[in-house]
């Protein structure tokens, strides 16, 4: 399966544009443009044998910390003791210390107020164990109305630059270099909401159904681009060409994945569920593939597990089975992993060249990245 160029892309989605957007207005903008969806179910996964092997390190969420498995040893280890955020080349982890209260509230309107006081970040290294202090101070609150958001995190800019907001309310941003050790100001952004994304190549940010340029964080356009009732985070391709949003109807209670450009341009609507929900996991490298759970009912049928895009195609593969304990893609993109189920499950790597599974290990985490080891 080779990497499809990005020129390729390109051409791809200015037609799928032309396809989807060209003479839609008012009745047609209710019309739910969906995809074919092929059953492609993966296979029960089989015990390898003695000679079978995979590059890297599968990263996961577990006990204590962040593990690992390799092909030389199976048996997940800690590489991380703690909470963190691993860098997108799984070589760092941020972790940072959050005190919070909680504020008794009275009268009508919101019941409580939660408090939340961040400490300095500290950087490290899982290979040489080098460890980056960065002074830092910040402080948020929320209150219990419409919806409690998590704390503010830590993002990932690229493989050695962090950024996070510095003050109070998120509204105050600095970088972070773990080569350096040094902090600088950046844009003017709210990290203080949850739904805020930003594309690989930092040339885009989209919260609030706001799409803005950066690094200025100026206004791209002035039309809701996705909807802000989902509660989810929209999901930049990898190469920064295109993102996914879940969008919500109330009133008919439905959840829509919607695939839009780099400058909010609706491309399709490839899914519709009704009474259910619709929740991404990643797209592949290459950004021909994207995974998604979704739970509804979809022109007629149940729909109950994991999912996942070809974008090329413009088919929707059903994988025929449950919900994922996170998901994570080979850095070439031929391979991914993850956990099914709850509990001590199998970590499965499955090969896209022949849809074939095998058990890799066995863990009660949450599969978060794979990485080339160094």
């Amino acid at each position: 399966m080779p990497t499809r160029p990005i020129a390729h892309f390109v051409m791809l989605f200015a037609s799928a544009l032309i396809l989807f957007t060209t003479g839609t207005t008012s009745a047609d903008d209710e019309r739910i443009t969906t995809w074919t969806i092929q059953e492609r179910c993966l296979n029960t996964p089989t015990v390898p044998d003695e000679n079978w092997t995979f590059d890297g390190e599968i990263m996961m969420s577990g006990w204590g910390g962040i593990h690992a498995i390799s092909a030389d040893y199976n048996t997940p280890y800690v590489v991380h003791w703690g909470r963190g955020v691993l860098s997108p080349d799984g070589q760092w982890v941020l972790s940072q210390a959050i005190d919070s209260e909680v504020e008794q509230l009275t009268g009508g309107g919101a019941m409580g107020r939660y408090h939340f006081y961040y400490d300095d970040i500290v950087a490290r290294n899982i290979d040489t164990l080098e460890v980056v202090r960065f002074k830092w101070y910040a402080y948020i609150s929320y209150d219990s109305r419409p919806y409690l958001a998590g704390p503010a995190e830590l993002r990932w800019l690229d493989e050695t630059h962090f950024a996070a907001f510095y003050g109070t309310y998120g509204r105050e941003i600095k970088i972070g270099d773990v080569t350096t050790g040094t902090v600088t100001d950046w844009t003017n952004i709210n990290f203080a909401d949850y739904e805020l994304a930003i594309s690989p190549d930092q040339t885009r940010i989209h919260y609030y159904s706001q799409l803005y340029i950066l690094p200025d964080n100026t206004l791209l356009r002035e039309d809701i681009v996705g909807t802000n009732y989902d509660f989810a985070r929209t999901l930049w391709s990898a190469n920064s060409l295109l993102f996914a949003d879940v969008l919500s109807d109330r009133e008919t209670e439905t959840e829509t994945l919607a695939l839009f450009d780099r400058d909010g341009n609706l491309i399709a609507r490839p899914l519709a569920v009704v009474n259910g929900r619709v929740d991404l996991y990643d797209w592949s490298p290459t950004s021909a593939y994207l995974v998604f759970s979704a739970n509804g009912e979809f022109a007629g049928n149940s729909l109950r597990g994991m999912y996942m895009l070809d974008v090329e195609a413009g088919i929707i593969y059903a994988l025929c089975s449950g919900n994922a304990a996170g998901w994570a893609w080979s850095p070439d993109g031929r391979q991914f992993a993850t956990i099914f189920g709850g509990g001590q499950q199998p970590i499965v790597i499955t090969d896209m060249t022949n849809w074939q599974s095998v058990i890799a290990a066995f863990h009660t985490g949450y599969v978060q990245m794979w990485r080339t080891k160094t």
